[in-house]
């Protein structure tokens, strides 16, 4: 017992640790009116742009259930193992979904080309067929909404494109 007891208190954290996250986020991109990201604006139930205790146990209380397979109140570790894969399954199928263009189960090297060029293509703001270093960084700039410190993940100032890739 004592052990379901720390497993759902832990469980309970996790739940709970994106609205530690998201604090400070307001006004970007990816949240609503309130400041909140859409995973945590589905939790306010009354839509008053504030998030209660009894919204947030509410929200945790769903989530044991949707995790407690047996439902027998307790959630295993063999249970959230498998919600985690049935999680992992369908990103799986949903990238499948959109790399196989013509639906026949399989991604080909030809379709794989294609993404690539699509994405090419939206960087590639000028038309020119190439990607500069102003169009990384402007790109960098909208998807960041201008908030992004000086070091890109790996390493490289925010004005130095990739090797291979700018004027």
């Amino acid at each position: 017992m004592h052990k379901s007891r720390w497993m759902i208190t832990g469980i309970a954290l996790l739940l709970a640790s994106p609205l530690l996250l998201a604090t400070g986020q307001k006004g970007s991109h990816r949240t609503d009116a309130n400041g909140f990201p859409p995973r945590l604006s589905a939790l306010d139930a009354n839509k008053d742009g504030k998030l209660s205790a009894a919204e947030i146990s509410a929200a945790e209380n769903d989530r044991i259930a949707r995790l407690d397979a047996n439902g027998d109140g307790e959630v295993t570790a063999e249970e959230f193992k498998a919600q985690r894969e049935a999680r992992r399954l369908e990103r799986q199928q949903k990238m499948m979904a959109r790399l196989d263009t013509n639906g026949d189960g399989m991604v080909s090297t030809d379709e794989v080309k294609a993404r690539g060029h699509e994405r090419m293509m939206r960087l590639d703001t000028n038309g020119d067929g190439e990607i500069s270093a102003e169009e990384l960084k402007a790109q960098r700039h909208r998807m960041h909404g201008g908030k992004r410190g000086g070091q890109r993940r790996h390493g490289r100032p925010d004005d130095t494109p990739p090797a291979g890739i700018g004027g």
